[in-house]
């Protein structure tokens, strides 16, 4: 009681099953749970959840509640398990307890363990459907039956076959309370595929960059990237799924019912001779397999020829390739679509030398289908139902793009392109808006404000190359627009993402005239950049670097009638930032950033020239206050999480995960505006420091979004001369002409002391 200081303490240390061998007992601790208890065919289930039970309880909740009732979900899971599990020659004992804890569970929606079920605080925190519910719904499911199936069999072997077998059923009878519930068999790429326009979508669909990912995709493989549960972190074994949906490739549904259902009746009966009994053939191979990791294996569809036939209609031959590290059989489905829209379905056993035993089996093997059809084909793709586990098996150098390296690209003829808006922009330099507001002077109120919209498209899983189109508004900008092909080299840094990129860009852009400049006109810039970035996610990276280098061409071209006072320069930038975790959710980031511009054949505008201020820059000063054509900045970051574990909802769509905090400042170094003079002189540094404070959110429960305030001061604010106008006066002077107003020739009166700023995303 000392050592739990007003915490509770919960311990379940009985299986349902009076005369199994406990593994381990299950032990929570933490603040007091709400309790809820109910009794099943003389089983007493209890469920303790974190929240209380809203006023709306399943199954008639509204979805509109931010607070699910998830006391509800697992008695009602739990009850339909009891009763189904009875049904099929279970029963659980009368006066068995089942323990249903909700606690801080990151890795899965929820865990079985030999006494208990875990399920995480996250449970039903995503978008609030029923068929959204479903996915995190099946997997406390699978984890009940995982218990009541260990119960069952624990003991009767050795304890690897208890753990696969009872893993097996668990899946075979989760799958009959899915048909019990009548729920569709659909994951969220069915119903998501028409919307992969929208980011969260798509890096959800795509990067695998979600919380519980494995719950929302077909497949036969429960993912662990970190084995943390008791009874498989010692040990490579596969959970229960995969031997089921291997098994059911391989052996008829009615075959693998009689296995199950001779397995329930006779517990200590030897699993693999049962198999073998109903099936009909020899299992070792099968074992020998599937119980070990998983083979790295690599499909493709390798060639389509269609030709027409005399007789009509189209012979098609189709041949896939199967590239694995080992001997390996493995069933694989072949979907093709005719051009109207039939639909055709080719199975290849997966047997290359027919006969002959696993380990003469080759590691690269052929397979060739022949169809008759009578149109041409339009689509072939392997594996629709997404069976199988893919590792790339091409060897990709750092600098050889000739090779793509997502094991799914080469999966499809003919590759389907795909079109998303894949980013949105937008910073707001409050100090500067406040102000520009209260003497309006709306063309400053404007400029602060920073808009970007950014989309993308390759053809899918293309690893090779994508284009950008941009849109934006900004200082220096009404509207402009802009696209880019990217290049991709190296190694993958996730599973969307290279390491190394290769960027040749243009854009244009209608300036305004109410900056600095008295002039306007059209801006068109051509780029060319190589970056090398080490990072796994762009936002809240906690480790890896970006290295970058480019080259731009700009020209600003008068639209006015009879100017010809055309501007051209050049600027080379090159620049470095890396993220060191210094301990959990503590990070340290650094920048570097170098840039200088060279004019040709014209004289500089301010907004040709380097800036020193504003978002991005030294956010402590406004960003029409220091000019140069050569800067060198570093700039250094303190990123901390405040308040973590936080579950609060914002219309049913966001969460609230945590709050974090930033220390920040940094120096930079400018030239004068003439040239390089003076660069890194002693008049030539200025600095800034400040504090912000970050929300990290989820939006449908899975994908990141990001929001940012800070509160920064300027170090050195000074007078300084830049093309002939004494800054900060010439702002003021600026601000008079556009508004009509007296000048006021003492300008500093117009910068704040400390400037905020909001931004949604990072500096760097």
């Amino acid at each position: 009681s000392k050592a739990l200081s007003g915490d509770e303490l919960i311990v379940s240390a009985n299986a349902l099953e009076p005369d199994t061998p406990i593994a381990y007992p299950s032990i929570y601790w933490g603040p007091r749970w709400h309790r809820t208890e109910q009794w099943v065919q003389g089983v007493r289930v209890r469920v303790f959840h974190i929240d209380r039970r809203p006023g709306d309880v399943f199954p008639t909740e509204q979805i509109l509640n931010p607070i699910a009732d998830v006391a509800g979900h697992a008695q009602a899971i739990a009850s339909e398990a009891i009763e189904l599990a009875a049904a099929v020659g279970i029963a659980v004992p009368p006066d068995a307890a089942m323990t249903i804890v909700q606690g801080p569970l990151r890795s899965d929606i929820a865990q079985f363990h030999p006494t208990s079920v875990s399920v995480s605080d996250q449970y039903l925190e995503l978008l609030r459907t029923k068929r959204f519910a479903k996915f995190h719904d099946v997997v406390l499911t699978r984890a009940v039956f995982d218990l009541i199936g260990y119960g069952h069999f624990s003991g009767h072997h050795d304890a690897s076959t208890d753990l696969w077998l009872s893993g097996a059923l668990g899946v075979a009878l989760t799958q009959l309370w899915q048909r019990q519930r009548e729920l569709r068999d659909e994951y969220a790429g069915d119903l998501l595929a028409s919307f992969t326009f929208v980011p969260a979508i798509d890096r959800f669909l795509y990067t695998g960059q979600a919380a519980f990912a494995s719950a929302y995709f077909r497949g036969s493989e429960d993912e662990m990237p970190i084995r943390v549960h008791p009874l498989f972190f010692a040990n490579g074994l596969p959970t229960g799924r995969r031997i089921h949906e291997k098994l059911s490739d391989l052996i008829a549904d009615q075959d693998l019912g009689r296995f199950y259902t001779r397995m329930i009746a006779d517990p200590d009966r030897d699993p693999i001779g049962t198999l073998e009994q109903v099936w009909g053939h020899e299992l070792d191979w099968f074992f020998d397999q599937w119980l070990g990791d998983y083979p790295e294996v690599d499909w493709a569809v390798e060639r389509v020829v269609s030709e027409p036939r005399s007789e009509g209609g189209f012979r098609t031959a189709i041949t896939v390739v199967r590239n694995a590290d080992r001997p390996m059989l493995e069933p694989i489905q072949v979907y093709v679509v005719e051009r109207g829209g039939a639909e055709h379905f080719l199975v290849w056993n997966g047997e290359a030398a027919p006969g002959q035993p696993l380990l003469d089996q080759p590691r690269v093997a052929r397979h060739r289908f022949e169809i008759t059809t009578e149109r041409r084909v339009a689509v072939v793709r392997i594996d629709p139902r997404n069976r199988v586990v893919q590792t790339s098996r091409i060897p990709v150098g750092r600098f050889n793009r000739g090779n793509n390296n997502d094991p799914l690209f080469n999966d499809r003829r003919p590759a389907k392109a795909r079109f998303v808006y894949s980013g949105f922009g937008f910073a707001v330099a409050a100090s500067e808006f406040r102000q520009a507001l209260a003497t309006r002077d709306y063309g400053t109120a404007f400029n602060s404000l920073s808009l970007l919209a950014v989309f993308e498209t390759s053809l899918r899983r293309d690893l090779r190359e994508s284009f950008n189109f941009t849109a934006f508004s900004d200082r220096e900008t009404w509207v402009g627009g802009g696209a880019a092909l990217n290049l991709w080299f190296g190694e993958k840094r996730n599973r969307q993402r290279r390491q190394t990129r290769l960027r040749l860009g243009s854009s244009g852009s209608w300036l305004t005239q109410s900056g600095l400049d008295r002039r306007g006109g059209l801006r068109l810039t051509e780029t060319v950049g190589l970056f090398h970035d080490t990072r796994k996610f762009g936002i809240a990276p906690e480790r890896g670097y970006v290295l970058g280098a480019s080259v731009s061409a700009a020209q600003v071209i008068r639209l006015e009638s009879g100017q010809n006072d055309h501007r051209t320069s050049i600027d080379i930038d090159v620049g470095w930032a890396q993220s060191f975790p210094l301990a959990h959710h503590h990070v340290l980031a650094t920048r570097l950033d170098a840039s200088i511009v060279i004019p040709i054949g014209s004289d500089p505008e301010f907004r040709s020239l380097n800036r020193v201020g504003g978002l991005g820059g030294l956010s402590g000063f406004t960003s029409n206050e220091l000019f140069g054509r050569g800067l060198l900045i570093a700039a250094i970051e303190y990123r901390h999480t405040l308040i973590d574990d936080l579950r609060i909802p914002v219309l049913s769509s966001l969460w609230l995960r945590s709050i974090g905090g930033v220390a920040f400042g940094g120096v930079a170094s400018l030239s004068s505006c003439d040239s390089l003079r003076g660069w890194f002189g002693r008049d030539s540094w200025y600095g800034y420091y400040g504090y912000g404070l970050t929300a990290n959110l989820q939006i449908f429960g899975v994908t990141p979004q990001f929001i940012r305030v800070d509160v920064s001061a300027p170090i050195g604010r000074d007078s300084t001369e830049c093309m002939g106008e004494l800054l900060p006066n010439y702002i003021a002077q600026r601000r008079a002409e556009r508004t009509g107003e007296p000048y006021d020739p003492d300008a500093k009166i117009l910068l704040p002391p400390v400037n905020v700023n909001l931004s949604f995303n990072q500096p760097f």
